[in-house]
């Protein structure tokens, strides 16, 4: 009686779990995690040389400011030396009077002041610096990213020299003529690879 009474018991507790299996309580299923697809790298040339050409746009707006000021510096330091040979005097012109002077000069006749030149200066180092940042691919972009750094090079020694200049005229003229060739050789390079 006993065990019948077990095997009973059993029975109805099976029935049980069966019954209880078979409920509409939900049941939870894992639901898989997607994980976003990165974008794959896409260069794209045109709007990489796009850049370049801007950047180089505004570097030719530049020249011809640094440029004055440079020529002033020259002529200023070639009225010195001329005046100390007379007076035998040895003292140096003053670098922040040929700065000042310059830029005086450059006010007069381009309308341009220091804040001005200084403003269109960071614009060009910016985009300079983003140009730099961009991952590029392909023989062209390389050539074009290399000869752009030795253009950026040379204009950043010119603006470099027009605003802290040195006080000896053979040191302008050395170093004015090593820049501005090195400006022009690669601005004939970079313009031929801009090309379409």
């Amino acid at each position: 009686m006993k065990k019948m009474f077990l095997t009973m018991v059993s029975v109805m507790m099976m029935a049980l779990m069966v019954g209880c299996a078979g409920s509409s309580a939900p049941i939870i299923e894992a639901t898989p995690t997607v994980e976003p697809t990165a974008t794959p790298f896409v260069f794209d040339l045109d709007e990489y040389t796009a850049k370049v050409a801007d950047c180089y746009t505004k570097m030719e707006e530049m020249i011809p400011y640094i440029t004055r000021m440079i020529s002033y510096q020259y002529n200023y330091l070639n009225v010195w030396k001329n005046l100390s040979s007379t007076t035998g005097s040895s003292s140096t012109a003053d670098q922040a009077d040929l700065i000042d002077g310059a830029l005086n000069n450059l006010q007069e006749n381009e309308g341009v002041d220091e804040a001005t030149l200084v403003k269109m200066h960071d614009e060009i180092r910016s985009l300079y610096k983003d140009i730099i940042a961009t991952e590029i691919e392909g023989k062209l972009a390389s050539e074009i990213e290399t000869e752009f750094k030795t253009l950026f090079a040379a204009y950043k020694n010119l603006y470099d020299m027009a605003l802290n200049p040195s006080t000896s005229i053979d040191s302008v003229l050395v170093n004015y003529d090593t820049y501005s060739k090195e400006y022009e050789a690669s601005e004939s390079i970079l313009e031929t690879l801009l090309i379409d």
